[in-house]
């Protein structure tokens, strides 16, 4: 059947961590940082994710550290100094966008494409979306939506699969009918296959590790030929 309608997730996808604010928390702790790419880095931290079970954040930031060329006799000090970052609010901290995410969303809204958002956060997701002027329930400055699902509010998160349920009932399709695009293949791609919809892995410098099959995009854009 083919799909008629998206479900993104916010972090990874359109934004990630700011790197100046992990370049001055790292200073602070006389940590360098040269030519450092946070989106790469960001990546690297969610294959580490995906790779292994244990506590997620010190995976993510462990590898996230590493990819950032942090040497090793740096690495303690720095992963703390992240720790602290990190437990900041989502608002503060995830707020580097990815270029071509925005506009490809647009691309796609306007095809018409019913358009809505599900994401693991702290309860700030939908103010984000507005800050950034990505999307909103009804109009405003970025792209109309139809449902913005944040794990905080909702009481359930990625990757249980209920925690879709109140999105695709507002896009008013079965599962089968709607695509979700997430950068992690534990939370974003099992999760949303789990609850029947076309799983998407957002992969924009081809890092996935998974043997799971599962299609792969590198940039939003790459949608209008799915959808």
């Amino acid at each position: 059947m083919p799909i008629q309608a998206l479900l993104l997730d916010l972090g990874g996808v359109f934004l990630i961590p700011d790197g100046l604010l992990v370049t001055e928390a790292l200073m602070a702790v006389d940590v360098p940082v040269e030519r450092a790419d946070f989106e790469r880095a960001h990546y690297a931290g969610i294959v580490a994710i995906d790779q292994g079970d244990g506590e997620d954040k010190l995976r993510y930031l462990g590898r996230y550290v590493e990819a950032l060329g942090v040497k090793p006799q740096h690495r303690s000090p720095a992963l703390d100094a992240l720790l602290a970052l990190w437990e900041i609010p989502s608002i503060n901290l995830w707020r580097q966008t990815i270029p071509g995410s925005q506009s490809g969303l647009r691309r796609l809204a306007d095809h018409g494409v019913p358009l809505g958002f599900v994401s693991n956060s702290d309860g700030t997701a939908e103010e984000q979306l507005r800050q950034h002027g990505i999307g909103q329930i009804g109009s405003g400055e970025g792209i109309e939506l139809v449902v913005i699902t944040d794990s905080a509010v909702a009481r359930l998160a990625k990757p249980d699969p209920r925690v879709f349920g109140s999105a695709m009932s507002a896009l008013g399709l079965a599962p089968d009918r709607i695509a979700y695009v997430g950068d992690s293949v534990r939370y974003d791609v099992l999760g949303s296959e789990a609850a029947g919809m076309l799983p998407i892995h957002f992969d924009p410098h081809q890092t996935c590790r998974s043997t799971h099959e599962h299609k792969h995009i590198k940039a939003i854009i790459e949608l209008e030929g799915i959808l």
